[in-house]
């Protein structure tokens, strides 16, 4: 299995990182980055983890 971030998670993950910079630029990085990294086990799991977006298929 294979985790796919959509283009919306990104979008909103980058207008949260740009919300905590206001404050915080380092914070806001290591939130962006630990929270795309604890997303790559996932990809070794089950494929029965979580459940597929519209217009997303196995390949």
């Amino acid at each position: 299995m294979r985790l796919v971030w959509t283009g919306a998670a990104l979008a909103h993950l980058e207008q949260i990182q740009d919300y905590i910079a206001q404050d915080n630029p380092a914070a806001a990085y290591r939130l962006a980055r630990d929270l795309t990294e604890r997303g790559k086990p996932l990809s070794g799991r089950s494929p029965d983890v979580g459940s597929q977006g519209p217009g997303q298929r196995d390949a």
